[in-house]
């Protein structure tokens, strides 16, 4: 089969690659469709040794299985890609473990795609890190979304609204139409961090009591951590926040999440420092909420993001390089695979 397969660091090659074995409990799919991660082109470029297949959302069909799934199911998820040999969604097979995807026979398949990377690590901020329960329950008060043009933000969002909370969202002002038709019930703009932060605690009448920041920056997190009312509040990071951010005590900066932990194995992250462990609980969050999946985005009319539809795998490359330079936004590079 081909695959994208890293040769060097910041170097990809379309390869001639054998065809993923399955083991018991895992299923082959044909891929159909990917979707680009900012996760993608930072493996390519600082992560990945030499040898491995990148990519992780996929949409496909299944072609052999030896899991409860039945050969010619549409499935959809996200793998580690950029971490093994045999692995990774940039290809024209992937092999992945049956009960960490979910069926997508009910969406359209470049936007069954999106649901990969960034609605699991949106679901796992809100239902695994801060625990809240799935409705019906219903929370009070403001959710704070830091990016929220990004996948995960776009994601974030309509989960919030699901579970009850009003949301407050930071975006460029370009991307403010597409935030709002996703739930956010105000956007700000957060070029200006002062007047961003007066605009919130006007907005929400210093009402903020939970959030997600999906950028890392420091004053995107310094402004989160403002942003919160008196009482505080968890602050999910899906990126380790700067050591320059001001700390407040009632909004403790503990709260990170890597969603590759949902695969339950221990592995290492970053070249030569310490392995991640293995987290047992996250794998048991991950394969609960694959199996919620279908009927949970149908209930809630959850929608993926808005897509650029492309063609093959020899043109993802240059896609990935468009997102190094930051000249994607509120969209979702999906490439066209079978």
């Amino acid at each position: 089969m081909q695959a994208l397969v890293v040769t060097a660091k910041g170097k990809l090659e379309l390869k001639e690659v054998e065809k993923p074995v399955i083991s018991d409990g895992e299923i082959l799919v044909q891929v159909e469709y990917v979707a680009l991660n900012p996760t993608d082109w930072k493996h390519r470029d600082s992560v990945s040794p030499a040898g491995v297949i990148l990519g992780c959302d996929f949409c496909g069909t299944i072609v052999e299985s030896k899991s409860s799934r039945p050969k010619g199911q549409r499935v959809a998820g996200w793998v580690h890609g950029g971490k093994f040999p045999d692995q990774g969604s940039f290809a024209q097979y992937i092999r992945v473990a049956g009960d960490r995807v979910f069926t997508a026979t009910d969406l359209k398949p470049e936007s069954a795609a999106t649901f990969g990377i960034g609605y699991f690590t949106a679901a796992m901020a809100l239902f695994n890190d801060q625990k809240l329960p799935y409705p019906p329950a219903a929370q009070e008060g403001w959710f704070f979304v830091g990016g929220g043009s990004s996948s995960v933000g776009l994601f974030v969002t309509q989960l919030a609204r699901i579970v009850g909370y009003k949301v407050i969202a930071t975006a460029s002002p370009h991307s403010f139409d597409i935030v709002k038709a996703h739930g956010a019930n105000r956007v700000v703009d957060y070029h200006d961090p002062k007047s961003a932060l007066d605009e919130i605690k006007k907005v929400t009448d210093d009402g903020i009591v939970a959030g997600l920041e999906c950028i890392g920056d420091l004053d995107g997190v310094q402004l989160a951590v403002d942003s919160f009312g008196p009482k505080g509040g968890p602050l999910t990071q899906i990126i380790p926040p700067p050591k320059e951010v001001r700390p407040r005590p009632e909004v403790p900066l503990d709260h990170r999440i890597l969603l590759y932990t949902a695969q339950g194995y221990e592995f290492e992250f970053i070249p030569g420092q310490p392995k991640m462990p293995a987290k047992p609980e996250d794998l048991k969050w991950f394969t609960d909420f694959c199996e919620r999946s279908p009927e949970f985005i149908e209930k809630h009319d959850i929608k993926g993001n808005p897509v650029d539809l492309r063609q093959g795998l020899e043109n993802i490359n240059q896609g990935l390089d468009e997102m190094k330079a930051g000249k994607v936004s509120g969209k979702k590079l999906v490439y066209k695979i079978a």
